[in-house]
């Protein structure tokens, strides 16, 4: 999912410090650590959560509570 989530960085300009900034925030996250949405920690520095939706054809999406931005990646399996 990293890659999903840094990847729509990348795509709205990002530049490489912020997403390697998140990609910091990441590898700090533990099981009990809800999924921060990267806009919302990149534009506003919150660490808005990331909630699980149904899969659809094959992919994982999930979707910000704050700015309600949703992010698509492979489902596992």
């Amino acid at each position: 999912m990293y890659f999903t989530l840094a990847g729509a960085l990348a795509k709205r300009g990002i530049a490489a410090a912020g997403i390697e900034t998140y990609g910091l925030l990441w590898d700090s996250l533990t099981a009990v650590d809800q999924l921060p949405c990267p806009l919302c920690f990149t534009y506003a520095d919150k660490r808005s959560p990331l909630h699980p939706l149904p899969a659809k054809a094959g992919k994982q999406p999930m979707r910000c509570e704050a700015c309600q931005a949703t992010f698509y990646s492979r489902s596992p399996g």
